[in-house]
C-alpha cells in the first residue's frame, strides 16, 4: 500500500468509520507526521461537561495511525501498546493531534503525539507503540 499524497491518505481513511462518526479528520500528513482536528461537541463531553478521556485518546490514535500509514511502502500498522498523561481540561472548541514517529523500524515503530486546543494549550501526551502487519 503507497499513501503518497494528502488526496491518498483522505480516500484510504475515508473507511475509518469510527473517525468520521466522530468529527476527526485529518488536516496535514507527511512521512512519519500527521496532524488531526475534532471540533468539541456536546456529544465529545463526559457527565462532569469536559472532554470524555476516550475522546482524546481516539484523536491520538487516529493521527499515530494516519502518520504510520504514510509513504511509500509505509506498510498497515496496529497499536501494540499507548500510554497518555492528561495534562488539563480544556476551555477551547477543538482538540488538535500531532503525531511524530520518532523511531521506525521493519516491523515496530515509536511515536510522540500532542494533544493540544485551539487556545494552544497542551492537554495530553501520548507514547505510542506501533506494530506492522502487512
Amino acid at each position: 500500500m503507497d499513501l503518497l499524497t494528502k488526496e491518498d491518505a483522505l480516500k484510504f481513511f475515508e473507511d475509518d468509520h469510527f473517525a468520521r462518526e466522530n468529527g476527526i479528520l485529518i488536516t496535514d500528513i507527511s512521512v512519519g507526521k500527521a496532524t488531526v482536528e475534532m471540533k468539541i461537541e456536546k456529544r465529545h463531553l463526559n457527565a462532569s461537561g469536559n472532554v470524555m478521556g476516550g475522546a482524546i485518546f481516539s484523536i491520538a490514535d487516529y493521527a499515530c495511525a494516519a502518520a504510520s500509514c504514510f509513504g511509500k511502502d509505509a506498510g498497515m500498522f496496529v497499536t501494540a501498546d499507548a500510554r497518555i498523561s492528561y495534562l488539563r481540561s480544556t476551555r477551547g472548541t477543538k482538540l488538535i493531534g500531532n503525531a511524530e514517529c520518532i523511531r521506525k523500524g521493519r516491523t515496530i515503530s515509536f511515536y510522540k503525539v500532542e494533544i493540544i486546543d485551539d487556545l494552544n494549550e497542551k492537554i495530553a501526551e501520548v507514547d505510542e507503540t506501533m506494530f506492522r502487519v502487512k
